[in-house]
């Protein structure tokens, strides 16, 4: 179906009456028609709406806009093609074009774009713009459209050097206030990322093509959100921050050393605990001799510094051997003497050597090799159930398959039917129903291997379940 849209010059390019009409308009206008959205589309008397949004690109253009169908067309479409009515308007270009040649396929796409303005310029204060970088008050932040899209006057985008490497992102980054350089990615609020703010990391993962992440987080937010620190379950993290957006791991360890190491510079008061403690919560927990070992430092600090010592007895490095490596000093390993307490015996009795700390981080690591081994089982588990109850689907779907061609066949046969036939269907479907009652039993296994009936275990599954 060929489609002429009105409002076009011979050449497709749109006329000087209607480049006339061009106004600009503020943030969140709406209106009806020429200049900025068609007319007379699809039939005469049909006219498109449209609506800005906040955002003034560089040019002095709105980056949101949007496009709406006629009434008329509308109700006609939603009885008879509900599916490609857009809920909230078309928000580009792009899916304008996609509606357009799947309601009308082999349109001139390009003369309906003629047809109206697209581009919709924004009100401003200076009419020398881009010269000026102040928006109207009742639109953007005053900052520049081409730095920090949030209009933080501290991010890092700001800079004469800026990121070359770090991967576009088309998910949270093309939200109207979100910047890439100083949003973190769970709460949206902004850092002071120019003058040294530790307060946020930066994923640095390398993700494809030599490009980075580049996304920043809260540390605050990523301890809440169980995304940093040492989290346990599925996610299994030990002193590392997980990054929503790509899905890496960072090391936490040399940002806890460098966060501990700035505090030597802050002195006392309530500030220097507020990170002390930071660190505290980011390292605990950790099975990692060397996060127990700067663990150990920081819990010193925070001690000295309630106890009153003196700034430089508060920074002195401690020997913390003896939790890293399971070394202990001698005024720690001297054997109790309680020769006398006499037992009716008359022997001596002595305690071996004993550290608490050392204990401690034995516990730990054989909890967490206990732990570490369960995940494995529960993972071999699974993948046995993945495997089988695929295969087990694959195989129920190939029989749908052959039931359909041999029913196919028989309805092709003129009466009577040839009685070989009729016997292969029902026998077919007979066999249906067998592998779907198996693939129904076999779903009890989703209450875990050890409360699935062993009968069930072994035949299904191949698993001899040990008796008790």
């Amino acid at each position: 179906m060929k489609i002429d849209p009105p409002h076009e010059t011979s050449d497709g390019s749109t006329t000087e009456s209607e480049k006339s009409e061009i106004y600009t308009v503020s943030c969140h206008d709406s209106g009806d028609g020429l200049p900025y959205a068609p007319e007379d589309f699809p039939n005469s008397g049909d006219i498109w709406g449209w609506k800005v949004g906040k955002r003034i690109g560089i040019k002095g253009y709105f980056r949101d806009r949007y496009l709406y169908l006629p009434t008329r067309f509308y109700e006609e479409l939603k009885s008879t093609r509900p599916t490609c009515i857009p809920s909230k308007g078309f928000a580009s270009k792009s899916s304008v074009e996609r509606f357009l040649l799947e309601v009308f396929p082999g349109m001139n796409t390009n003369a309906f774009f003629a047809s109206f303005n697209w581009n919709i310029p924004g009100k401003i204060k200076d009419q020398n713009y881009p010269g000026n970088t102040e928006f109207s008050s009742d639109c953007s932040p005053k900052f520049d459209p081409a730095g920090c899209k949030a209009g933080n006057i501290n991010c890092s985008s700001l800079q004469e050097t800026k990121h070359s490497n770090i991967m576009p992102c088309d998910i949270c980054c093309i939200e109207p206030l979100f910047c890439h350089d100083c949003c973190c990615i769970l709460c949206s609020k902004t850092v002071n990322s120019l003058n040294g703010d530790q307060s946020f990391i930066r994923c640095e993962a390398t993700v494809k093509d030599g490009l980075i992440c580049g996304h920043i987080c809260h540390v605050k937010c990523g301890l809440r959100s169980y995304m940093a620190g040492t989290v346990g379950g599925t996610i299994g993290l030990d002193v590392e921050y997980y990054c929503r957006r790509c899905d890496s791991r960072t090391d936490l360890i040399p940002y806890v050393t460098n966060l501990f190491r700035s505090c030597e510079q802050i002195g006392y008061g309530e500030k220097i605990m507020k990170v002390l403690n930071l660190c505290v919560i980011i390292l605990r927990g950790s099975n990692r001799p060397n996060a127990k070992a700067l663990l150990h430092r920081v819990q010193s600090a925070v001690k000295k510094l309630k106890d009153g010592h003196s700034h430089e007895d508060i920074w002195k490095r401690e020997d913390t051997s003896a939790v890293t490596t399971g070394e202990v000093s001698q005024c720690e390993t001297d054997t109790l003497d309680v020769s006398c307490v006499k037992e009716p015996s008359q022997h001596q009795i002595s305690f071996p050597n004993f550290d608490n700390r050392l204990e401690s981080i034995e516990l730990e690591l054989m909890i967490g090799k206990t732990l570490a081994s369960l995940k494995k089982s529960q993972e071999t588990e699974y993948r046995i159930a993945e495997d089988i109850l695929t295969t087990q689907k694959n195989y129920l779907l190939d029989l749908y398959e052959e039931l359909d061609k041999e029913k196919k066949i028989l309805a092709k046969c003129s009466p009577p039917a040839d009685p070989s036939l009729v016997r292969v269907v029902f026998t077919r479907m007979c066999q249906i129903k067998s592998e779907f009652d198996k693939i129904t039993t076999m779903q009890e296994v989703g209450k875990g291997f050890g409360k699935t009936s062993k009968n069930i275990l072994k035949e299904h599954f191949g698993v001899q379940a040990a008796d008790n």
